[in-house]
């Protein structure tokens, strides 16, 4: 029931989608974060995708996210990748509970959150990660 999902702070999982809409079977985005736990705690506690993989500085969410440290492995054996800062990206993510999701987002105090709009017929709303990374929530069709 709803109030039990509330009452455990679980809900329905999020999806993560890619732009357009676009679906590839095992494909993973890599999203290299500044705090892996601070990352991890955002995606996985406030938007509700669930941990498929974890391995000590690489996690991925719902199959196809994987957050890992922005020390890579070659820096780690001293190999520099040179000197530009990463970019943010824009990240989509498909849930069945907006609501609350959005509620989730809020109580983690995250930066410009939006309310929940609509257009094209599906609610929205947009939020950034702890690192500035563009997120963009929408409510699932049923």
């Amino acid at each position: 029931s709803s109030a039990v999902r509330r009452r455990t702070g679980e809900y329905p999982p999020a999806r993560l989608l890619l732009p357009g809409g676009l679906a590839l079977p095992h494909q993973v985005v890599r999203l290299r974060v500044r705090d892996l736990e601070e990352a991890k705690r955002f995606y996985v506690s406030a938007l509700g995708l669930k941990i498929t993989k974890e391995a000590p500085g690489l996690v991925t969410l719902a199959d196809v996210l994987a957050l890992s440290s922005r020390e890579s492995r070659r820096e780690q054996q001293g190999f520099k990748s040179g000197t530009a800062e990463v970019e943010p990206m824009h990240v989509y993510i498909e849930t069945r509970d907006l609501d609350a999701a959005h509620r989730n987002v809020r109580n983690a105090r995250t930066t410009r959150l939006t309310e929940i709009s609509s257009s094209d017929n599906r609610r929205r709303f947009t939020c950034c990660d702890p690192d500035g990374n563009l997120v963009e929530v929408f409510e699932s069709r049923r």
